[in-house]
């Protein structure tokens, strides 16, 4: 029997204008009812007024980040 490990990654912008990344695993969706989890990174973008967020699926690196009056690219 083979165990197949798969995660799921979160992205949100607070309203302050922080990046946060929470990275979802099998361990942490159990966990997740009786303990709080963190982020595991934050950053900030100063984007206020955030619209939405897409991900680079080809570098898994970059962000776009739209916000009311403007875009930005975070990586």
């Amino acid at each position: 029997m083979c165990d197949m490990f798969s995660e799921d990654t979160v992205v949100a912008v607070s309203v302050t204008g922080i990046l946060k990344v929470w990275i979802i695993t099998q361990d942490v969706s159990r966990m997740q009812d009786l303990d709080p989890v963190f982020e595991e990174e934050s950053k900030p973008i100063y984007c206020g007024g955030c619209q939405s967020i897409s991900f680079c699926t080809f570098t898994q690196l970059s962000l776009l980040v739209v916000c009311s009056k403007y875009w930005r690219v975070s990586g």
